[in-house]
């Protein structure tokens, strides 16, 4: 699924997005969708083609999980794909004619939200503080770093259990007596 959400949430944005910048020109909604549709239906299948030809790639491998995890990946892109052209457009098409009343529209500062104001009021510091943020990433960066280093790669099973069990002991002896 963290593989296939992005890739569906990328064309649903890339289709109402477009959407949006031609709506407020035409104003109308069913010949909107349908010349959005039109324009992006072949990059979106390429691109959907393309990256479950990628996962779809990993099923040659000699590692049956990544063979599952490749072609299941490969699957759901498709199928997010495929949801993606058919229900975006029916939602567009079956939202009530109130909704598109503003839709595009800019507003003026006055109006703007209480998050709008606080980001608006926070630009200056940004480009006043650029080398404290850009020391701050570099530290941070440098902290993930050494954290990154510091992790222990256990892909031995039977070490996830402790000195003494059973599991531990019984394979200790095995490795000891048959050669493992």
């Amino acid at each position: 699924p963290i593989f296939i959400m992005p890739i569906a949430v990328l064309d649903s944005v890339h289709v109402l997005s477009e959407f949006f910048d031609r709506y407020r020109s035409t104003g109308d909604r069913t010949a909107t969708i349908k010349t959005v549709m039109d324009e992006l239906f072949m990059p979106m299948l390429y691109t959907s083609l393309t990256s479950a030809a990628g996962f779809l790639s990993l099923a040659l491998t000699p590692i049956p999980p990544v063979q599952v995890f490749g072609i299941f990946v490969a699957i759901g892109i498709l199928v997010a794909w495929l949801l993606t052209i058919v229900f975006i457009p029916a939602y567009v098409a079956f939202l009530p004619a109130k909704v598109f009343e503003d839709f595009g529209a800019t507003h003026d500062h006055e109006e703007a939200s209480w998050l709008s104001k606080q980001l608006r009021a926070l630009a200056p510091l940004t480009s006043r503080g650029a080398k404290w943020i850009l020391a701050a990433s570099v530290l941070l960066l440098g902290v993930a770093g050494w954290g990154i280093s510091q992790i222990v790669i256990n892909d031995n099973p039977v070490k996830w259990f402790a000195e003494g069990h059973e599991i531990r002991v019984a394979d200790r002896v095995l490795n000891e007596h048959f050669g493992g």
